[in-house]
């Protein structure tokens, strides 16, 4: 007999599929289960598309940050932006997970408000700022050097391992800000 789950979101799909024999698969709005031995590579794109998607809206805002602070100062900008994104998320978030919403434990919670202080004041009103002094071009490669500071941070408080690539990378990286920097004092 075939067991039918019913999913609200496929945030809550995802979760469930596993790399085993017994994966979902989403018909109609339902996931069924069946015998799909590539569940978790169907895991992993999606995880990839998801990435790939987060990149162009952060690669777009860019430009909109750019051409909004011709008109507008940074600080209001960020406000602006900020609230329109907590009437976005709240909206999401009712609709799509509203029980979710209320059971939050009070550990998730404070990790989160950290999350919420550091990478949406801060760090939007900090990327704005960059953006509309040194131009798209340069300064969104510099943020997009926060895979390093999230390797570090993950060594040191999640004991995340120190591999070849992962220093092959941290090279990568660094040379591209290396390049970045000095090409305006090139010109």
């Amino acid at each position: 007999m075939e067991s039918v789950l019913k999913v609200n979101d496929l945030s809550s799909f995802i979760p469930l599929c596993t790399p085993s024999n017994n994966s979902l698969q989403i018909v109609s709005g339902r996931v069924a289960r069946r015998g799909l031995a590539k569940c978790g590579i169907m895991r992993r794109m999606f995880g990839v598309v998801l990435a790939a998607l987060a990149a162009c809206a952060w690669g777009a805002s860019a430009i909109f940050v750019r051409m909004g602070t011709q008109r507008l100062n940074v600080t209001m900008g960020t406000l602006i932006s900020l609230m329109a994104g907590l009437f976005f998320s709240l909206s999401v978030a009712l609709l799509v997970a509203r029980d979710a919403l209320f059971s939050v434990s009070l550990v998730a919670l404070a990790w989160f408000a950290l999350i919420g202080i550091l990478q949406f004041p801060m760090g939007r009103f900090f990327n704005y700022q960059a953006v509309s002094r040194l131009g798209v071009g340069r300064s969104i490669p510099l943020v997009s050097t926060a895979p390093l500071f999230a390797v570090a941070i993950a060594i040191i408080f999640t004991g995340e391992r120190v591999t070849p690539f992962l220093i092959v990378g941290a090279l990568t990286i660094f040379g591209g800000i290396y390049l970045i920097v000095t090409a305006g004092q090139q010109r």
